[in-house]
C-alpha cells in the first residue's frame, strides 16, 4: 500500500524590540492510505461501545447499542474465514457496554450491559457458537465495563455503583461479591467508565469521573484500585480511591489498559496519562491539538511487545467532534498527530494480536476501519520433478512461518526462504541457491546484472550443508538492505532422507518496493516453469535451486513471487533562529532544517508553509505573510532537474507564493522537468537513508565532500516595516510521497 509521511515543523518567532527568534517543533502524520475502510455486518443504527480480541487474534467480539429492536447487540468476528456473526443476547439487554476476554482460564468473552431496569453480565464461548450464559447481577445501577483476572473471574464497574462487583466464577460458587469502597470515598457518586487488570501485582484499576450529583457533568477524573489477589474469596475485599491528587487534574478519564510488560497503565480521556502501580500518574499529552480540544475514548495496547498503543477519540472541529486515531510509542513518549477518520467519533479500538502484522480495528456506527492491514495465506507445498537433486516444494514465509507467497510484505522485518528436498548422492553433495529480484514491471522477468546500480534490486544467497555456511554472494559488503542468517537444516529421517531448509533474511528499508500482492489469476503459486509462476508485474520474483555442488548442471529449480510494501520515514533536526529589524529583507536563519528520510520507491519531497501569526493566534490580525519567507535546498547535488529549490538559482532562497501543500516547493523532484514520474526522483540504489536522486548513506562517503545522508534546508525571512513586536508561529510541512 502507499504510505505518505508528513512532518510538521512549527517555527516560532520571538520579537525583542526590533528582532525576532525562530524555534522549531516536529510532528509526524501519515497519509489517508494508512487507514482503510472495511465492511461490517451492522447498520448505522448500531453503535459499537467496546471490542475485545482473543489472545491468538483469531476471534473478536464487538458489543454496543442497537436502536432497532429486536436486533443483535453484539457481533463476533472469525479471522479464519473472515466472517462476522451476530450474537443476540436477550432483548431486554438493550445496551451492551463492555467486553473482556479471559485468556487465563476459560477462553471466554465476558460481556456486561444494561437491562431496561438493571444491569446484567453474560459470557460467550467462541468454540460453541453463539451460546451465552446469564449471570444476573445483584445491583441496580448501570454496568459500564468489565475485566478478568488470572483466575478467570470478572470484575464489573459502572455508574453510581456503591461497590464494585466480583464474580468468583471458577474458584467459588459462581456468585457475585461486593468489593466495597473503603471509607465511602466517592465510588457511589462516580461514573466509572473503564477497568483493567494488572497481572504483575494482581490488582484491578478503574477510572472515570466524579459527578457529585446524578446526571451531572463530571467534575474531574477519579481512579480506584482493588486489593491484590482477591481470588479465591476468603475474606472481605476492598477497593481504594487514589488520593494522590493526580486523577483530579485530568478533567475526566474514559479508558485504561495495563502495559503488562513494563507494568504501568495508560489512561485516556481529557488527555493521555501514565498510571503507576499503586496510584498516581503523569501527563503524557494534553487535551489540545492546534488549539482545538480533543477527547479520547479508548486505548488498546499491542500485546506483542507492548511497544505501541492505539488511541481513538474526537477532535473539536467548529461544531462537532471529528473522529481520530492516535499512535502512541512509549519508547520515546511519541504521540502522533491525529489521523482523521470520519465525522463519527469512535468509542472503542482493539489491537489485534499478534502485533505482526499490526492491525488495530476501529468499529464505527455503520462501518469499520483497519490500520496497516496485511493479509496472510496458508503455507502451500508442491511435489513434482523426478530429476535429482529433488526439490519437493519452496516457500517464502514470515517469522511465524506463515506463507507470504503472492503477498506484499513490510520492509525492516525478518523472513525465510524455505524448501524441502533430497539427493540420492547424499545431502552433503548439494548446494542451495536462492536468487530474488525486482521484475521492473515485466512478467516473466530475468535476474539482472550484479552491479552497483542494482544493489537494492536483486540478491543471491548460497547455502552449503558442509560446514555449514550461508552466504550472501550479492550484493557484497558493505550492504545495508539485505542481511542473511544461518540456515536451519532439518533432516526428516524418512525413507527418502528428505531435508527441510529455512534460510533467514532481513529486508531493509530501501529494498525496492513492488506493489503486487495477490494470488495469480492463473497458474500455481510456484512452478518449475518461470512463465507459469512469474506471471504478475510489479513483483519480486525469486527462484530456489538445489544442485550438485560439483556438477552444477544437475539441478532442480522452482520459481515464485511476492510483493514488498512501499515504505517511507522521516526525521527532522535543527532549530532555525535569527534576528532582524523590521523593514529588512533576506535575513538568513541560523541552524537550518536537516531532513533525514528514506524511501524505497520513486518519490518526491515537498515543503509548504502557512502564515506566521502573532502569538500563533489568527485572530490577532498580524502576521508575517508566507510570501515573505524563502527556502533553498543546500545539498550540493540539489540542481536541475532534481529540485525546485536550487541554491545556485536562488542564492537567498525561493519565496513561497501562497499557503498550503498546493503552493509548496519540491525539495526533491521538479514538476517542470521530465523525471521518472511526475515530480519524482528515483529510489536510491542502496542504504537506509536517502538524499535526492541517487544519494544515500551507503554512497555518501564517495559522492563528494558535501555528500551526506541528510538534506539541508536554509531559510530567509523578510520583516516588513511597522511589524508589531511579539511571537509569531507558523507550520512548515515537509511531505514525503512515494
Amino acid at each position: 500500500m502507499k504510505i505518505n509521511k508528513l512532518m510538521s515543523i512549527a517555527i516560532v518567532a520571538i520579537m525583542l524590540s526590533v528582532s525576532f527568534a525562530v524555534g522549531i517543533s516536529v510532528s509526524v502524520q501519515a497519509g489517508t492510505s494508512f487507514l482503510e475502510d472495511t465492511a461490517v455486518p451492522w447498520t448505522p443504527s448500531f453503535t459499537p461501545n467496546d471490542i475485545a480480541w482473543n489472545d491468538a487474534g483469531t476471534t473478536a467480539v464487538v458489543v454496543g447499542l442497537e436502536l432497532t429492536q429486536p436486533g443483535p447487540n453484539a457481533y463476533t468476528y472469525h479471522a479464519v474465514n473472515d466472517t462476522w456473526f451476530p450474537l443476540i443476547v436477550p432483548d431486554q439487554a438493550v445496551n451492551l457496554t463492555g467486553v473482556a476476554y479471559d485468556g487465563y482460564q476459560s477462553n471466554m468473552f465476558w460481556l456486561c450491559g444494561i437491562y431496561t431496569d438493571m444491569s446484567g453480565v453474560y459470557y460467550w464461548v467462541p468454540a460453541s457458537g453463539n451460546n451465552y450464559a446469564i449471570f444476573d447481577a445483584p445491583y441496580s445501577d448501570n454496568a459500564y465495563d468489565i475485566a478478568v483476572d488470572q483466575w478467570g473471574n470478572p470484575l464489573v464497574v459502572g455508574w453510581w455503583m456503591t461497590d464494585m462487583y466480583y464474580l468468583d466464577a471458577f474458584n467459588g460458587a459462581g456468585t457475585w461479591t461486593n468489593i466495597k469502597d473503603i471509607g465511602g470515598s466517592g465510588l457511589s457518586q462516580s461514573l466509572m467508565r473503564s477497568v483493567c487488570y494488572n497481572e504483575n501485582e494482581h490488582i484491578f484499576y478503574a477510572v472515570g469521573d466524579w459527578q457529585g450529583a446524578r446526571n451531572a457533568l463530571g467534575a474531574n477524573g477519579i481512579m480506584f484500585y482493588t486489593d491484590a489477589a482477591i481470588a479465591p474469596l476468603t475474606t472481605a475485599e476492598y477497593c481504594y480511591r487514589d488520593f494522590s491528587g493526580f486523577p483530579e487534574t485530568t478533567g475526566y478519564l474514559a479508558s485504561i489498559e495495563w502495559n503488562q510488560l513494563y507494568n504501568y497503565g495508560l489512561a485516556v480521556g481529557s488527555g493521555i496519562y501514565k498510571i503507576y502501580p499503586g496510584g498516581n500518574g503523569t501527563i503524557i499529552d494534553d487535551s489540545l491539538y492546534l488549539g482545538m480540544p480533543r477527547l479520547y475514548s479508548d486505548i488498546s495496547w499491542d500485546t506483542d511487545g507492548y511497544e505501541e498503543a492505539a488511541i481513538v477519540g474526537g477532535i473539536w472541529n467548529a461544531a462537532s467532534y471529528e473522529g481520530s486515531y492516535i499512535r502512541y510509542i512509549p519508547d520515546n513518549n511519541y504521540v502522533s498527530d491525529p489521523y482523521f477518520l470520519s465525522a463519527i467519533s469512535p468509542w472503542c479500538v482493539g489491537f489485534k494480536p499478534p502485533a505482526s502484522p499490526k492491525l488495530p480495528f476501529i468499529p464505527l456506527a455503520g462501518g469499520g476501519i483497519v490500520v496497516n492491514v496485511q493479509a496472510t495465506d496458508p503455507f502451500t507445498t508442491i511435489t513434482a520433478n523426478a530429476v535429482f537433486p529433488k526439490l519437493w516444494w519452496i516457500g517464502f514465509n514470515d517469522s511465524l512461518m506463515n506463507s507470504r507467497m503472492d503477498q506484499q510484505v513490510p520492509v525492516d522485518d525478518n523472513y525465510y526462504f524455505t524448501l524441502q528436498g533430497n539427493y540420492s548422492q547424499g545431502w552433503a553433495n548439494v548446494e542451495v541457491v536462492v536468487q530474488a529480484w525486482y521484475d521492473n514491471g515485466v512478467a516473466p522477468s530475468v535476474y539482472p546484472a550484479e552491479n552497483e546500480a542494482n544493489r537494492d534490486l536483486a540478491f543471491t544467497i548460497v547455502y552449503e550443508p558442509v560446514g555449514p555456511s550461508t552466504t550472501l554472494t550479492y550484493p557484497t559488503l558493505p550492504d545495508l538492505e539485505i542481511t542473511v542468517g544461518a540456515a536451519v537444516d532439518t533432516e526428516l529421517f524418512d525413507f527418502c532422507d528428505n531435508h527441510t531448509v529455512e534460510i533467514p533474511i532481513w529486508l531493509g528499508p530501501q529494498i525496492r518496493s513492488a506493489t503486487y500482492g495477490g494470488v495469480a489469476p492463473i497458474g500455481p503459486l510456484f512452478d518449475q516453469i518461470p512463465g507459469n509462476a512469474l506471471n504478475n508485474i510489479e513483483s519480486w520474483d525469486f527462484n530456489v535451486t538445489i544442485r550438485d555442488a560439483v556438477q552444477t548442471t544437475a539441478s532442480n529449480t522452482s520459481y515464485g513471487e511476492f510483493g514488498i510494501q512501499e515504505a517511507v520515514s522521516i526525521l527532522v533536526a535543527g532549530n532555525p533562529a535569527g534576528n532582524a529589524p523590521p523593514g529588512t529583507n533576506d535575513n538568513m536563519m541560523n541552524n537550518p532544517s536537516l531532513i533525514t528520510y528514506s524511501s524505497n520507491a520513486d518519490h518526491w519531497v515537498n515543503v509548504s508553509l502557512e502564515h506566521l501569526w502573532l502569538n500563533g493566534n489568527i485572530l490577532s490580525g498580524f502576521n508575517i505573510p508566507v510570501t515573505d519567507v524563502s527556502v533553498a535546498n543546500s545539498n550540493w547535488i540539489a540542481s536541475q532537474p532534481y529540485t525546485e529549490l536550487n541554491l545556485t538559482d536562488c542564492p537567498t532562497g525561493r519565496a513561497f507564493v501562497g499557503e498550503g501543500l498546493a503552493n509548496g516547493w519540491c525539495v526533491w523532484g521538479n514538476r517542470s522537468m521530465a523525471l521518472p514520474a511526475d515530480r519524482c526522483v528515483p529510489a536510491p540504489a542502496n542504504g537506509t537513508t536517502a538524499f535526492g536522486p541517487f544519494g544515500s548513506n551507503y554512497n555518501a562517503a564517495w559522492v563528494g565532500a558535501l555528500g551526506a545522508s541528510t538534506t539541508q534546508l536554509d531559510w530567509w525571512v523578510d520583516v516588513q516595516a511597522g511589524k508589531p513586536e511579539g511571537i509569531y508561529f507558523a507550520t512548515i510541512t515537509i511531505t514525503i510521497d512515494s
